[in-house]
């Protein structure tokens, strides 16, 4: 992967698309290959590259973050979401209604998240930062479903969750 960093290794390479396809076709013993090879191998990367477009999830952008969820609290960016547990993230900051930084929730200390653009799996882990912790995984709801809960607002430990993409933000409802 181009531009990944991990605690002892950098990598910072860009090969051309003829290197890429000479590299492969020299791992499976085929060296010195003809013009029509390498246009055919070209034709075969654009038409993966295309699929994994379709797809929408490319694995080597997916991350992870953490937000601290507060009993009650009603979001953790946006000031004038409605239901409880509904959590804002901004595709980036021009995209916050007014422009700069989102208005931050007095309890809520991770506002600041920019750059998600789909929300594929959310645990809940209790006793943070201590040696007793525990991650209990959430289920991902269709919004019909979520539709369908009687009481939106009634405390618990979480189970399900409930994604929205929308043009300039994706909201997490827990």
């Amino acid at each position: 992967m181009a531009n990944t960093t991990s605690s002892a290794y950098a990598f910072d390479q860009n090969f051309s698309i003829d290197e890429i396809i000479a590299d492969a076709y020299e791992r499976i013993g085929l060296v010195g290959t003809a013009g029509h090879q390498l246009k055919t191998a070209r034709r075969s990367l654009n038409i993966l590259f295309q699929e994994w477009g379709n797809r929408g999830i490319h694995f080597w952008e997916v991350g992870n973050t953490n937000i601290n969820l507060v009993q009650g609290s009603t979001t953790n960016v946006d000031a004038t979401a409605e239901g409880s547990g509904i959590y804002t993230f901004y595709r980036n900051s021009s995209d916050v209604p007014g422009g700069g930084e989102p208005p931050q929730a007095t309890t809520v200390p991770t506002a600041n998240i920019y750059g998600i653009s789909d929300i594929l799996n959310v645990s809940y882990r209790q006793n943070y930062n201590t040696t007793n912790q525990s991650d209990t995984g959430l289920t991902k709801v269709a919004r019909d479903s979520y539709a369908a809960t009687a009481n939106k607002a009634s405390n618990g430990t979480p189970s399900q969750f409930c994604v929205q993409i929308l043009i300039d933000k994706v909201t997490l409802t827990i």
